[in-house]
């Protein structure tokens, strides 16, 4: 059976990415995930935020979790539709730029964004491990950080690990105006 990671691999204009966004294949995704995020919120008390949301949402994965294992599948499929989109044209020409916006919109972009960031993110910091590390905890950071701050590429030196926020996410919030607390999700974390 044919995975919808492999369906989005066969896209081929943003078109067909803005109908795989509004079929079900996405759309039950966002409202799994959304749900998730509120139902957590709602029994979360004091500790209700979206970071805490997501740090719950990683230590349920590393359990095995049916639900938390079924977001993980959410976060790879919605994130792999926004990759694809990037990957299907020139990002630098203004024309691809404005179909995007035409075709997509900012506010889809931003709500993939908001939804699955956070657990991206949680996955490197206390999923995945170092090379030769049996302890989780990755920095969240992309390449272009530690080429564009000097703090932040002193901080990285002697680290083994690699990478971790998609350099196609920062193109977005570089792009598109997709707000500050959207930009706030790709801020380094290197400690």
């Amino acid at each position: 059976m044919t995975t919808d990671v492999e369906k989005i691999k066969t896209l081929s204009s943003l078109q067909e990415c803005h109908d795989f966004y509004d079929s079900p294949a996405i759309q039950n995704r966002i409202i799994r995930a959304r749900n998730n995020q509120v139902k957590f919120c709602e029994n979360a008390g004091d500790d209700a935020s979206i970071a805490n949301w997501a740090l719950d949402w990683a230590n349920n994965k590393k359990r095995s979790d049916e639900s938390a294992l079924q977001l993980e599948n959410d976060r790879k499929t919605c994130l792999s539709l926004l990759y694809r989109m990037h990957d299907l044209s020139d990002a630098k020409d203004d024309k691809f730029v404005s179909e995007i916006e035409d075709k997509f919109g900012a506010e889809r972009i931003s709500n993939i964004i908001a939804l699955f960031v956070p657990l991206d993110q949680a996955n490197a910091r206390y999923v995945m491990t170092l090379p030769g590390s049996i302890e989780p905890g990755m920095y969240w950071f992309a390449k272009k950080h530690a080429e564009d701050d000097s703090e932040i590429a002193t901080k990285l030196e002697g680290y083994t690990g690699f990478a971790t926020i998609n350099k196609r996410l920062l193109w977005y919030t570089s792009t598109f105006k997709l707000g500050r607390a959207i930009e706030l999700l790709l801020d380094p974390i290197v400690e």
